[in-house]
């Protein structure tokens, strides 16, 4: 079976995003909140933008998403570091949280593409 030819055209390289991890912050009274910062781009080229799509009704139901909010299908260059544990900012204005609901894809297996599918959080934490 032949693998699929996996590329990103630059025309579609347009949108900005920003991957956040969940940190836990000491509150000094032995007690912790959640929050989220910002990971850095790593081995990831900071000058790329990926591909960020809106979902049809059909494929935001194959993807299981019964929830409100918005979904999206992102497509990026490949980072071993990011997961379903992470979130995405779609930067805007305004700027809108998405959590990740698929587990990040390599399609090819030659890591260069990376692809997963997000939902706009409708409440923040």
């Amino acid at each position: 079976m032949a693998t699929r030819d996996v590329r990103i055209s630059a025309g579609k390289l347009r949108d900005v995003i920003e991957f956040q991890a969940r940190i836990d912050v000491d509150n000094g009274d032995g007690t912790s909140t959640p929050t989220w910062k910002a990971i850095p781009h790593g081995r990831c080229r900071a000058d790329v933008q990926p591909v960020v799509r809106r979902m049809s009704g059909a494929e935001a139901i194959h993807a299981q998403q019964l929830m409100g909010g918005s979904t999206f299908h992102v497509e990026t260059y490949f980072r071993e570091d990011v997961t379903a544990r992470h979130r995405v900012i779609l930067i805007g204005p305004p700027d809108v949280p998405a959590n990740i609901i698929s587990d990040p894809a390599d399609p090819d297996g030659r890591r260069r593409v990376l692809q997963f599918v997000c939902n706009t959080v409708l409440t923040e934490g």
